[in-house]
């Protein structure tokens, strides 16, 4: 029998959409250099630097204590749906029933569940630019095509119902919707949003609603377009990440039509079975539970962009406030020479030891921009602001990152 050194055998290079079409997130490149300075502070990654309120992690330690920690429904906890249908109708004016709701492994899996059941490989999809780029990694694991939508300044970033009018002429059977968006921190404005769904309606497409940042707001309330139109061909996602601050318990959850939600959990069966059931039981209480947590993230985040912004322009950077999320999206182009808003932040990090994102990282429309996560003290977030600005007027002096 001949032996074959395995260090020397020719291996197979997988060829699998995974390996051809994903990439690591220009957020993550960022943070994994970040981590290798002990005193950065960390702006990158849209993680809330509380943690679950005290009777969410009460709940789900009660519910390890008593065993609860079986094979949940594929669909979710009874209690658990029927809390979400009734926080639904409260906070976001969808009429749903708990069987109209599939609870998720965090919404990224919701928005892929939510992708897989409603389109085939090769079928068209339009995705915002700038926009989450996990929109684009999901469409090339699932095969699809992809168009893209730009959210311009000269627009308020957002949506021209008429840029998407044209894509669903061309065929894009589905739009993803991002309000409040990452990485923008846009709302967008009701009259958009019903425009859009009158036109999937007219075109028999669908919307996939990201709505993971729902009750992070600063002023009006989003749209969801399922509360538009009861009738039209919506997938609303939601997540408890970000407005409950429970990034690592992996909890979200899809709303869809009666016709579609028993393709969903169709679809989640043989990807997770299930979710966590002591992580069920967490997101009843947080979901049903007293709101005060809540409303004082909120101050907080509301607190932060007020002084990042107020900082920003007494250093003489004029910068719009977020509506909703907690990102600052800053244009630097008058700074940079050519757009390089990647060397930009590789700069900054290197001379100032702040971690920030670029904005080409979220799609073409982004260069030139930058996004700083509010996710952080105030004092951290005013002494960041300082730096970048100092580092942006080296830039201006020396034509160009360092």
């Amino acid at each position: 029998m001949t032996i074959v050194n395995a260090s020397a055998r020719d291996h197979a290079r997988p060829s699998s959409r995974l390996a051809t079409g994903v990439q690591q997130s220009g957020a993550r490149k960022i943070m994994d250099l970040a981590n290798q300075i002990p005193d950065a502070i960390h702006l990158e990654i849209g993680e809330p630097d509380f943690t679950a309120a005290p009777h969410v992690v009460r709940a789900a330690v009660r519910a390890i204590r008593a065993g609860l920690t079986q094979y949940p429904p594929t669909s979710g906890l009874p209690a658990l749906r029927e809390g979400l249908a009734a926080k639904l109708e409260r906070v976001n004016a969808i009429t749903a029933r708990p069987d109209d709701i599939v609870v998720t492994n965090g919404g990224g899996q919701g928005l892929f569940n939510a992708l897989a059941t409603i389109l085939d490989a090769g079928d068209r999809i339009a995705l915002p630019d700038p926009g989450w780029p996990n929109y684009l990694s999901m469409a090339a694991l699932l095969g699809l095509r992809v168009s893209t939508y730009s959210l311009l300044p000269d627009n308020g970033h957002h949506p021209r119902p008429a840029d998407i009018e044209e894509l669903l002429r061309d065929g894009c059977k589905a739009v993803i919707l991002n309000s409040p968006s990452n990485p923008l921190g846009t709302v967008t404005p009701r009259e958009v949003v019903e425009a859009i769904v009158e036109l999937a309606t007219r075109y028999q497409a669908w919307i996939i609603s990201d709505e993971c940042y729902d009750q992070l707001y600063f002023g009006i309330p989003p749209t969801s377009p399922a509360a538009v139109d009861p009738d039209a061909d919506v997938l609303s996602v939601f997540s408890f990440s970000k407005v409950h601050a429970m990034t690592g318990w992996r909890i979200g959850y899809v709303v869809g039509t009666p016709a579609v939600s028993g393709l969903l959990a169709k679809a989640q069966e043989p990807l997770v079975l299930g979710v966590s059931a002591p992580g069920q039981h967490a997101a009843i209480a947080a979901v049903t539970g007293p709101v005060a947590y809540q409303e004082h993230m909120l101050g907080q985040y509301r607190s932060r962009r007020d002084a990042v912004v107020a900082r920003f322009r007494e250093l003489g950077i004029d910068v719009a406030g977020p509506e909703g999320a907690f990102y600052l999206w800053l244009d630097i182009r008058d700074w940079l020479d050519g757009g390089d808003d990647t060397g930009f932040v590789l700069s900054l990090l290197e001379h100032e030891h702040v971690a920030i994102t670029a904005g080409s990282s979220f799609g073409p429309s982004g260069k030139g921009f930058v996004r700083m996560s509010l996710a952080a003290s105030q004092t951290q977030l005013v002494e960041a602001t300082q730096r970048l600005a100092r580092h942006l007027d080296h830039v201006r002096s020396a034509g160009g990152p360092r």
